[in-house]
């Protein structure tokens, strides 16, 4: 399983969910009624919903996205731009509590995921072309604003991923190192068992 599944498993009540995201109970109702959440939360049979850390995650920065009266963005258009790095803030998150997680995570192979720590996220505009051209729009990760390409762009949006994750509220924040210490459990017990079965492999004379 990869970090990213283990930190979207939908185990959280709604109560939790509207805790960790500081919103009301109306207030993802009335969301979920304009169409602003298809991507969140899972219904039972039962009909309740179950939600989990990333989508947690993904509101707190979408609302933020979108400041006051959604004077900055539209929420749907927040929602998902926070959807595209939501996974990033949060491995940021876990490196800066645990310092050598990143080495951990990069040094694994599949079926391990590798999440990328750019600092930023840019979007490129170039308005001379239409929004529905493929390149009317680029993005790049950088790990500083100096790396950003020099590219005929006329506008850009920068993302501060290293923010965001330095200002996760902590009950949040709480919630993700919690699943990520879940995950980092199950890499030492698949390590562990891998090591194992290729000394008992290797005992047998085999090749490793």
């Amino acid at each position: 399983m990869r970090l990213t599944e283990v930190l979207d498993e939908k185990t959280m009540g709604a109560g939790a969910f509207c805790a960790l995201t500081m919103q009301n109970a109306d207030t993802i109702r009335d969301w979920r009624r304009q169409g602003l959440l298809d991507w969140c939360g899972s219904q039972g049979e039962n009909g309740r919903w179950a939600y989990s850390v990333a989508d947690c995650v993904n509101i707190w920065i979408g609302v933020r996205l979108a400041g006051p009266s959604q004077m900055n963005y539209p929420l749907k258009q927040a929602f998902h731009m926070a959807s595209l790095k939501r996974d990033n803030v949060m491995a940021i998150v876990a490196d800066n509590f645990w310092g050598d997680f990143e080495d951990v995570v990069n040094e694994t192979e599949p079926p391990y995921s590798k999440i990328d720590r750019s600092k930023f996220f840019v979007f490129a505009q170039d308005w001379r072309k239409s929004p529905s051209q493929i390149d009317f729009m680029r993005t790049y990760d950088v790990a500083n604003l100096g790396n950003i390409p020099n590219s005929d762009w006329d506008s850009i949006t920068v993302l501060n991923i290293g923010r965001f994750a330095e200002i996760m509220p902590d009950m949040l924040k709480s919630q993700v190192i919690m699943r990520v210490e879940v995950y980092r459990e199950m890499l030492s017990e698949a390590l562990t068992k891998n090591s194992f079965f290729r000394a008992t492999f290797q005992e047998k004379g085999g090749d490793a």
